[in-house]
């Protein structure tokens, strides 16, 4: 039960902190290099190596 958890000390944390925790930034209007950029930092892709 919700309540006996929240009496025995475990601490639920606001909404917004947890919204404002990411790991990349919203996407914004950027030219198309910088939005590969931004994926490859982001590792939304990962890059094969070449032979």
């Amino acid at each position: 039960d919700l309540v006996d958890e929240l009496s025995s000390g475990v601490v639920l944390r606001p909404l917004a902190k947890r919204l404002t925790i990411t790991k990349c930034p919203l996407p914004v209007e950027t030219p198309p290099f910088n939005q590969l950029l931004r994926d490859i930092q982001c590792r939304r892709y990962t890059l094969r190596k070449v032979q």
